[in-house]
Formats: C-alpha cells, sequence, structure tokens
C-alpha cells in the first residue's frame, strides 16, 4: 500500500506531500491543476520520468513513496525480507542524471521497476487504448485462464525448437558443397601436418642458424685468428703464460704471493685451453657440419607460406589445425549429427503441441465464464445490454515451431453496445467511454492475486451522470482488495471515496505552486459542488449532500 508521496522540484510542483488512506482515494482538481503530475511522478520512480520533469531554475527534482509491505509481496527480494516499510527515492538531475535509493541504499532502476511492479499498477486511457491492438487480448484473456506460466514454457521451448530446427537446416545444405568443404580440410591438414611443426620455438632457431650461415666465411677467419692467438701460435697466450708458470716454479725460496701467483697462471691455463678446445669445434662445425643455408632458407619459407595461410604464428597455424580436424570430423559425421537433430527437433514439436493443446483447453473451457462475467461488470457500470465475446481464431503454421508464442490461435475480444446488434472487433466498434468501461471490467474480472496499489488516471472520460456513479460504486468495490487511488472529474465517482485529495494550483505568487489539501466535511462538500456545475451555488450544494447522503446509505 502506499502510505505516503513527497514530491519536490517536479514540473510545476515545488514541494508538496501526501498521504493516502488504505482503501479508495481521489484526486479532484480543476483541469491543469496538477492532478497527473502525482501520477507521472509515480510513473518516474519506475523509469519513465527524465530531466525535462525537472523545474525549471532547479538542480534536480525528488520522488520519495513510502509503501507498506509484507513479505508475500516482496518475497522475491531477500534483501528486504522482514520489513514492515519500504522507502524508494529517485533523484533525477538536471543534465540528465538520476539516482534511485531504496531504504537510503543505491539501487538501479531495474531493481526500483522490478519491485514497483509487484506494489502497484497503473492505468488509464492510454492502458484502455492497447485494446485496439488484439495482440492484448490474448494476454489479458491467458491471466484469466491462468495459461501464464504454460505460455513461458511454450516460449521457451519454441525458442529451443528453432534453434534446432535452424542448425538441421545448416547441417542440410547443399551436400557438393559440404564435399568441397572436406576436401580443402583434408588438403589444408595434410599441408600442415606434412611441416612437422614440433616446436613452435624452430623458426627462432632456424633465424638464428640463418644469420650464422650468412656470415660463415667471416666468423671462420674470426675464430681462426683467435684461436691461433690463444693456442697454436708460436707465441700464443698459452705458451707465454706456460714460460711464465716455468720461471716461477724454478724459485727455490718462494713465497705466498710467488705461490698464488704460479696458481693463478696454471689456472689461466686451463681457461685457454678450454676456449681453444671451445673454438676448435666450432670451427670444425662450420666446417664441416650438416649446416645447410639452402635447407634453412627452405624450412623457413615454408613456415611463412603456413603463417600467411592460417595464421600469423606457428602456434595459429597449429591451432588452425587442430580446428579442421574437429571441423573434417564433424563434417564426415554429419548423417549422425542429422539424426540426432531431426529426432530432438521432434521431441520439442512433441511438447509445443501438448502445451498448446493445454493452452486451448483451457481457452475454451472459460469462454462462456468470461464473457458472462465482462458483461456483468458492465451491466454494473451502465451498460446493461452490451454484449461480450472472446472469439479464439486458429492460426495458419505449417509446423509446430512455427507458432507464435501465444499458441494454436489468436484471442480478439469482440463487443456490441446493444443486443440484436452482430458482435465485431473492440478496435472497429467501441468509443473511447465503452473503452475504458471494458478495461475497467476486465481488470476486476482477472483475478488479482496479492494486494497491491491501483492508480486509475482518468478511467472515466466518457462517462457521467447514472454510469459515473455506478463507476464510483465499482472503485469503490475494487479498494476492498486493493488500495485504489483514482483521478477523476466526476463528482459521482468522488464521492465514494474513502480520502478525497485536492490538487489546487497557486498562480498568486511569482511562479506557480501547486498546493495539496485532504478534504473533509464542508471542504468536500463544496468540492463535489464545484465538480457538479464549475461554480458553486445553492442548488449545486445540495445536490452534492444528496449524492454524499447516497453513499452512506449504501
Amino acid at each position: 500500500m502506499l502510505v505516503e508521496l513527497k514530491v519536490k522540484n517536479f514540473a510545476i510542483i515545488k514541494d508538496v506531500r501526501v498521504e493516502f488512506s488504505k482503501a479508495f482515494n481521489v484526486l479532484t482538481g480543476e483541469t491543469g491543476a496538477g492532478k497527473s503530475l502525482i501520477i507521472d511522478a509515480l510513473l518516474a520512480l519506475m523509469g519513465r520520468g527524465d530531466s525535462s520533469f525537472v523545474r525549471s531554475g532547479e538542480d534536480f527534482a525528488e520522488i520519495e513513496a513510502i509503501f507498506s509491505v509484507d513479505n508475500t509481496q516482496i518475497e522475491e527480494q531477500s534483501e528486504l525480507k522482514g520489513e514492515d516499510f519500504i522507502c524508494i527515492k529517485k533523484v533525477i538531475q538536471s543534465n540528465g542524471k538520476s539516482r534511485q535509493y531504496i531504504n537510503d541504499g543505491f539501487v538501479t532502476q531495474t531493481k526500483v521497476k522490478e519491485i514497483l511492479q509487484k506494489l502497484l499498477h497503473v492505468y488509464g486511457q492510454s492502458e484502455a487504448k492497447e485494446l485496439y491492438d488484439a495482440s492484448y487480448h490474448s494476454q489479458l484473456y491467458d491471466i484469466y485462464c491462468s495459461n501464464v506460466e504454460l505460455k513461458n514454457q511454450l516460449k521457451e521451448i519454441l525458442h529451443k525448437a528453432r534453434a534446432i530446427k535452424k542448425e538441421l537446416m545448416s547441417v542440410e545444405e547443399d551436400e557438393q558443397k559440404r564435399q568441397q568443404e572436406i576436401e580443402l580440410l583434408k588438403y589444408q591438414i595434410e599441408e600442415i601436418e606434412k611441416a612437422n611443426i614440433v616446436s613452435t620455438d624452430e623458426e627462432i632457431e632456424l633465424q638464428h642458424k640463418r644469420v650464422l650461415l650468412q656470415n660463415r666465411e667471416k666468423i671462420l677467419r674470426a675464430l681462426s685468428e683467435v684461436y691461433n692467438f690463444i693456442y697454436s701460435n708460436e707465441h700464443s697466450a698459452y705458451d707465454l703464460v706456460s714460460k711464465c708458470v716455468k720461471i716461477l716454479s724454478n724459485i727455490s725460496a718462494a713465497d705466498d704471493i710467488i705461490i698464488k701467483s704460479e696458481e693463478e697462471l696454471r689456472n689461466t691455463l686451463q681457461v685457454f685451453k678450454g676456449l681453444a678446445e671451445n673454438i676448435s669445434n666450432h670451427i670444425n662445425f662450420l666446417e664441416f657440419g650438416d649446416l645447410d643455408i639452402n635447407t634453412v632458407e627452405a624450412r623457413l619459407d615454408l613456415f611463412s607460406k603456413l603463417k600467411r595461410k592460417y595464421g600469423e604464428t606457428l602456434e595459429d597455424v597449429k591451432k588452425y589445425a587442430q580446428e579442421a580436424r574437429a571441423r573434417l570430423e564433424k563434417l564426415q559425421n554429419l548423417e549422425i549429427e542429422k539424426a540426432d537433430l531431426e529426432k530432438a527437433l521432434e521431441e520439442k514439436r512433441n511438447e509445443i503441441t501438448k502445451l498448446c493443446r493445454a493452452i486451448t483447453e483451457k481457452r475454451e473451457k472459460r469462454l462462456l465464464e468470461f464473457s458472462k462475467n465482462i458483461e456483468k461488470e458492465l451491466k454494473d457500470l451502465g451498460m446493461p445490454k452490451c454484449v461480450f465475446q472472446v472469439e479464439l481464431k486458429k492460426v495458419d503454421a505449417k509446423s509446430p515451431e512455427d507458432l507464435p508464442y501465444n499458441g494454436m490461435e489468436y484471442v480478439e475480444f469482440y463487443f456490441a453496445s446493444h443486443k440484436g446488434e452482430p458482435p465485431k472487433p473492440i478496435n472497429m466498434i467501441a468509443s473511447g467511454g465503452e473503452l475504458s468501461r471494458i478495461m475497467l471490467a476486465i481488470k476486476n474480472v482477472i483475478p488479482k492475486e496479492k494486494e497491491m496499489t491501483v492508480i486509475f488516471d482518468e478511467v472515466d472520460s466518457g462517462v457521467g451522470g447514472k454510469t459515473g456513479e455506478m463507476l464510483g460504486m465499482k472503485l469503490k468495490e475494487i479498494s476492498k482488495q486493493h488500495q485504489v487511488i483514482c483521478i477523476t472529474h466526476l463528482p459521482q465517482v468522488a464521492v465514494w471515496a474513502d480520502r478525497h485529495i485536492k490538487i489546487e494550483k497557486d498562480e498568486s505568487g511569482k511562479r506557480v505552486m501547486v498546493n495539496i489539501y485532504v478534504l473533509d466535511g464542508k471542504e468536500r462538500l463544496l468540492e463535489i459542488a464545484r465538480m457538479l456545475g464549475g461554480n458553486v451555488s445553492d442548488k449545486g450544494i445540495e445536490y452534492a449532500k444528496e449524492l454524499m447522503s447516497k453513499v452512506k446509505e449504501v
């Protein structure tokens, strides 16, 4: 239940606060006073408001709604369980940005909308006009028939069946094209496997060898010269150090420094010898090894060719080969896959048919009941001789998966305002006023499992007099199960309210202000009189008293 609403800097509203009754509330006021802005503020909470609603000259607009709740209304919101009240607030900045809060905690707009959809429902002329769209009829009627869950299941299975069918059609593409792809994949796999790429580092190693081979003569000359200087020449470094060792070893009175120097020189000899051996081996490798520049270049050219065709690196080439083998296996096992897909599609078709029959059975079973209930409601709303029918129109579909989400038939409402006239589709015959009353009748007939706040925005448009009185009674009846908030211009509706709220525009200052008053006693009587004739007169006051006394007698 909506307990309280605060609105600040919203359109022409500066700062207002209004408390609501748990039963039937009406909002009245002269045209342009700002009645619909209260509904606009609630819609803005649900995400339908932007910076254009921020009052001129202000930085932001703020809407805050306090709801009393029970666990059945917020059972899916674990963070709110145990709360008796929740406060939903939205701040809309003039730069277009907005923030939402629930009990002072920041939340997304999606979360706010999800919660508000369980707490309140707004409808008026715009929603009544949705009845012009026949697809909306199925949505309403299937709620009445308890088909919502079945239709959700049908939608899910239709999605799966269509995906399977799409894959099956892909599998059944031109056989010649499939064979061509198989031959191409075989060639590509063979080409990559023939290259025998053992390691992806091989390319780097070959590039190093190529540099070595391209400079072999120069390297050999340099290595030979170094070898001679270190070891093989008559006055090589090795020979000179050997002579130094011999000289020091012949000193009979050697001290520690001489002994240490001799030892270090002997170590140097070993270093020279090791270097000479390494250089000699490398010279032999370059002169007599199996390295061939042509072989290296050919291998690198092969790698370049493969990379141009299959990927930027050898790793990519190997990955391509792996994927090609998987694709080849899939194509070669096509018949098995095709049989599996056909079986899966047939199973989904059976499920679709079974669900559609269940949906149709529920629809057919409650056709007369629904029509009679609507006619009864419309009779109470001043249309005693109307005829209301539900027509089920078969869908022409080649296969079950081609059916729409509604099932095997479309639902369309037919209407005639008087008996004896043939009922016709609502979108062809119903007036605006009739449409509003039909929508109200449908909303009252469709079961609502949980208590919620129902907001009617000028649903009384196009009606008046006795019909308006019946409409007020109907809204009062709805308020026994749900909180009702109704914007109305009809005194015949307003007199039934448990709380009468007046919206008034004040233009006495520099800027327009909106004021809100809860009316009672004489103030309410005067407002009812104003609604009856525009100007309050003694006659209007007497008629207002008469209307109000009728309500007390019921």
